[in-house]
């Protein structure tokens, strides 16, 4: 269905799932990102970035570009995502990042709450990964402008 014939109330849909980002990065993301910063500003060794012990200790491969690419995913993929930038990619690599969240809080026994929340990300940025962003996005402009 091209974007024309598709319901305006769809595309309002598509905004308010997207906003679902801004709740990832508020409730996780900025938090986790200042530590990012704060690492890189020290000068610690790379084995020391935040959630990479974490990570190791579940026994992900690459707990030091895992960690990084789930703090990318918690913060800027998901304002990029807000703002309906690039939005099926970086949907796909959050719900990635959350399967490997709702993965690591069963293993380490995490309370229930925090494994609901990662199973709505995976169904909200799944969602958005399939529809995209829809007509209220860069995306979309940046598609009319290129026709």
């Amino acid at each position: 269905m091209k974007f024309k014939e598709r319901p305006t109330n769809i595309d309002c849909a598509l905004l308010m799932l997207r906003g679902a980002g801004l709740v990832l990065f508020f409730t996780f993301g900025l938090e986790k990102f200042k530590f990012l910063i704060q690492f890189l500003k020290s000068g610690q060794p790379w084995d020391k970035v935040p959630l990479a012990g974490l990570i190791k200790g579940v026994g992900f491969p690459f707990p030091v570009i895992l960690a990084v690419f789930a703090i990318l995913c918690e913060s800027i993929f998901s304002l990029l995502v807000v703002l309906g930038i690039g939005t099926r990619i970086f949907s796909v690599l959050i719900a990635i990042s959350m399967i490997g969240a709702l993965y690591t809080s069963i293993y380490i026994k995490d309370p229930v709450i925090s494994q609901g929340s990662a199973v709505q990300y995976i169904l909200m940025f799944g969602a958005l990964s399939i529809a995209g962003a829809g007509k209220f996005s860069i995306d979309y402009y940046i598609s009319k402008r290129a026709r």
